[in-house]
């Protein structure tokens, strides 16, 4: 897996503000890994 971009923890606190779920969030970031 690659290192977690500068978004990552912006990412994490907007989701638990939203409450979004961890595999919304999961999903998403592999997009941007593997893109």
């Amino acid at each position: 897996m690659h290192l977690k971009p500068d978004w990552w923890r912006t990412t994490l606190e907007y989701d638990v503000r939203t409450g979004l779920s961890a595999d919304d969030r999961f999903i998403p970031a592999k997009w941007f890994y593997d893109a």
